[in-house]
């Protein structure tokens, strides 16, 4: 997420990585839920042919598709990288003068402040914070979740985890109104033991909002983004020994086709590793744009046409040098041991591998086990401790028709239900 002014003029600079996703000339329409959707020519383009094929005689099909392509405003950055927003725009998404600018799939979303930040108070109702209780944000990042427990939770406690000095010092700032909370340097991991250092041996709730930051993206130096030359990085935490760079120069052929395989689901995953494999027998690939090159190299060129060609191999090594689904089991896991009954575990994900892992867990923990489930009686001892209160938070129809391949955030909740 980046925050920027409208000026009075409704003009709204964008973030240099995404001018270089959308193009110079692009579409601005009405998007769902009150924000504004940007696209790039090209992806406006398949836009509008998934709608031509609603069908027409159905009225909901009818209003859907006018909706979308009667404000739709074909438009170009200044020499500021500035986009010049028409009123009826502006004045559908509630413009003011502080906006929230983020990067969704296929297109870019531009909030009003207000309505965005009321994304986020909806993922901590679901938390059910109370006034008295303990609480934990098991991923700090920029700090908006935090923010929103603490003004919940005035009588209670807040622990807060992340490997990333610089978003500890930002979000030390962000949320130095409060007192009752403590951040603690290390992955989400070491949940249970850390909190065990503080006395804690119970919570009444526990966040999990997993995906990198955008402050890490927005240092370029960190390496994180395919945007700009850096040194090939991607720690979340700068203190450990794997870095992307090991992962480019060291792994072999089969461990690299894993990677981006498994991590990535990127389908040109051979050809990418036989490229990285042929060009570091040169001299060593150390930067993020080199990466950059391989792999466009490594692909058709349709390919280059839909979206970035790196964002997959970036996500997949991302993955692997920060163990993130290892990790993440892992914490899960503790989390659910950590909750007193009525406490609940809430975790956003933005792919499906992440996904796949939350649900299997809640689903493991909410379940009658197999011997028992057939049984006309189920002793007490043998009932599931855990409800999942929400399955997953699911795209619309209206949603996934105008992005099909869209890995939207979901929503997972789990709730114990006895000890």
């Amino acid at each position: 997420e980046y925050h920027h002014n409208i000026d009075e003029k409704g003009r709204l600079i964008i973030p240099s990585k995404f001018r270089e996703d959308i193009g110079n000339s692009f579409v601005v329409t009405r998007g769902l839920d009150g924000c504004l959707f940007v696209y790039s020519l090209v992806e406006w383009e398949k836009i509008v042919a998934k709608l031509k094929k609603l069908p027409f005689t159905k009225k909901d099909a009818r209003t859907f598709t006018r909706f979308f392509l009667a404000s739709a405003t074909v438009c170009e950055f200044d020499k500021q990288g500035r986009i010049n927003l028409v009123n009826s725009l502006i004045e559908y998404a509630g413009l003011k003068k502080e906006c929230v600018v983020i990067g969704v799939n296929d297109r870019l979303e531009i909030w009003a402040l207000d309505k965005y930040n009321n994304l986020i108070e909806e993922s901590i109702e679901f938390l059910n914070v109370k006034e008295s209780g303990v609480y934990v944000d098991a991923t700090l990042g920029f700090g908006g979740h935090s923010l929103e427990i603490l003004k919940r939770n005035k009588k209670g406690f807040l622990f807060a985890f992340d490997q990333d000095a610089e978003a500890i010092e930002y979000s030390k700032d962000r949320l130095k109104e409060f007192n009752n909370f403590k951040i603690i340097k290390s992955n989400f991991a070491n949940m249970k033991e850390c909190l065990l250092e503080e006395n804690i041996t119970k919570v009444d709730g526990i966040l999990f909002d997993i995906g990198v930051s955008s402050m890490q993206l927005d240092e370029d130096y960190r390496g994180f983004s395919f945007h700009n030359d850096a040194p090939l990085d991607m720690r979340m935490d700068t203190d450990s020994d794997l870095s992307a760079y090991n992962v480019v120069n060291d792994y072999d052929y089969s461990d690299i086709v894993r990677v981006l395989r498994d991590y990535g689901e990127e389908k040109y995953a051979t050809s990418i590793a036989r490229n990285i494999i042929k060009y570091r027998e040169t001299k060593p690939i150390e930067t993020t744009l080199e990466l950059v090159e391989i792999i466009r190299k490594s692909m058709p060129a349709r390919e280059l046409r839909d979206g970035h060609p790196a964002r997959k191999t970036f996500q997949a090594i991302r993955i692997e040098v920060n163990h993130e689904l290892d990790v993440l089991e892992s914490a899960l896991i503790q989390a659910l041991e950590l909750v007193n009954v009525g406490g609940r575990v809430c975790v956003i994900t933005f792919h499906s591998l992440e996904d796949r892992i939350v649900k299997n867990i809640f689903k493991k923990y909410s379940e009658i086990d197999s011997k028992f489930a057939k049984l006309p009686y189920v002793p007490d001892e043998y009932l599931p401790k855990y409800k999942v209160i929400c399955k997953g938070l699911t795209p619309t129809d209206e949603e996934l028709t105008l992005n099909n391949r869209a890995r939207s955030a979901r929503l997972r909740v789990i709730e114990r239900i006895k000890d």
